[in-house]
């Protein structure tokens, strides 16, 4: 993704999870959740969820997206690498 673009990240479940997601951003080890903000706008749902982000730069270069349901009987996790092609 290039600098300034302004990607959105979706993440479908192929039935009704029940339960919302929390989006976290990982970077050097170091794992922040992602809310709405000035770079982020974060739309949950238990079958559809997503992270719309603004004019993105060069902070999220090498940083892992995840989106994890946890629920007691299960848990998901979806994960995709930031990377400036």
């Amino acid at each position: 993704m290039s600098y300034n673009s302004t990607p959105t990240l979706r993440c479908t479940a192929p039935e009704d999870l029940r339960i919302e997601p929390e989006w976290q951003l990982k970077r050097d080890n170091t794992v922040f959740e992602i809310h709405n903000g000035t770079q982020s706008t974060v739309i949950l749902g238990t079958k559809e969820t997503e992270v719309r982000l603004k004019d993105i730069s060069e902070y999220w270069e090498g940083i892992f997206i995840t989106a994890i349901y946890l629920h007691s009987e299960f848990s998901l996790t979806v994960s995709v690498y930031m990377s400036n092609y």
